[in-house]
């Protein structure tokens, strides 16, 4: 019966040149099948570099495409909603506008909701991806087996998240407030009556629907 074991060893000379750290390997294995050992496989690690450097590099480019796709999703969920809460308030435009209000003046308004809406989304998300992040890393360390010299995060993260939870809201919201901004008082009024007109057509339609079925129910009983 054969028996297999590994063995690890570590050079005396230059430990970050490669080439030597392969040319002892290579003559251990000479010098073992001297002995009567067969080697089977030589596996040389790149120097300097933690083993599980190639599964690290896996996890972190996931992160960052959830963190891409995240980043995506939210821009969207920010234009459905700026877009949704704008064309509710169509009515409202209108009438500041005819009131003398001016392009800029409601465009600052809405702009200044989004900033608002960005400012306290950081609040709540910089201390959790914080928290969240050396967590995970601690979590990621024990299973890769490596030790996390420096946790601290370096300052330029934050502003960057910051920068994002503000630009992003604002590049997001761009087209639904200029498009509805631009808006005449004559359109913006002329849209509700409109909206209502069809609201009131649905309604009825409704109505009588039910009417036809509560009377076909009725001669049927």
């Amino acid at each position: 019966s054969y028996s297999s074991c590994e063995i690890l060893i570590t050079v005396s000379g230059d430990r970050t040149d490669k080439i030597y750290i392969e040319s002892v390997a290579k003559d251990l294995n000479h010098t073992l099948n001297d002995y009567g050992y067969t080697v089977s496989h030589i596996s040389v690690p790149t120097p300097g570099e933690h083993p599980n450097t190639a599964q690290m590099k896996s996890i972190l480019l996931l992160f960052r495409i959830f963190g891409t796709l995240s980043l995506l999703l939210s821009a969207m969920l920010v234009f459905s909603m700026i877009s949704a809460i704008i064309k509710e308030q169509r009515k409202q435009i209108a009438i500041m506008k005819s009131m003398g209000a001016t392009f800029h003046q409601v465009t600052k308004m809405y702009y200044l909701f989004v900033i608002i809406l960005g400012m306290v989304s950081s609040i709540i998300a910089v201390p959790t991806a914080t928290f969240m992040s050396k967590s995970l890393s601690d979590f990621t360390a024990s299973i890769l087996v490596f030790t996390i010299c420096d946790r601290s995060i370096p300052l330029s993260a934050y502003f960057i998240q910051i920068a994002i939870a503000l630009f992003i809201p604002v590049l997001a919201s761009t087209f639904p407030i200029l498009n509805s901004c631009r808006m005449s008082v004559n359109k913006g009024l002329h849209d509700i009556e409109k909206s209502k007109r069809r609201f009131k057509r649905y309604f009825i339609e409704i109505l009588l629907s039910k009417l036809t079925l509560h009377s076909a129910g009725f001669s049927m009983g």
